[in-house]
């Protein structure tokens, strides 16, 4: 196994009615629910032959062999970040834009999930200066 995933962001191509021995079967009714193809998770590590995904807090074990890693800046599901009018928002989806080959967000902004979406080049690390400044 790869083991260099891990600490790297990247998409799962598996749908529902694939093949639910690529998850592990504690996690596959939640890995269902959240419909991951075209999500951009987080591979937090390896247990045993499993990947570990991580979605915000969510967690989960699965094959290696789907994981699709990308090579561009992801800001992680839960994480702040600053837009181009200093205000805050929170990372709610990342999604991954085929057509683009780059991810994109949606954000919660003042307790709001937008239905906007944002890209990388709309966000600041939230501990980056306020760009009014």
């Amino acid at each position: 196994m790869n083991t260099q995933l891990s600490g790297r962001f990247g998409i799962y191509p598996w749908f529902p009615g694939d093949d639910e021995a690529l998850i592990a079967e504690a996690d596959v009714g939640a890995f269902r629910d959240l419909l991951p193809n075209g999500k951009v998770f987080y591979c937090a590590g390896i247990e045993g032959d499993r990947l570990v995904l991580k979605y915000g807090e969510k967690v989960f074990r699965v094959s290696p062999i789907l994981f699709r890693e990308v090579k561009t800046v992801v800001r992680a599901v839960g994480s702040t970040v600053r837009l181009a009018d200093g205000s805050l928002a929170t990372v709610a989806d990342v999604m991954w834009h085929f057509a683009r080959g780059e991810p994109m967000y949606l954000l919660i902004l003042s307790g709001k999930k937008k239905s906007r979406r944002y890209w990388n080049s709309d966000l600041c690390d939230a501990t980056q200066e306020d760009p009014r400044m």
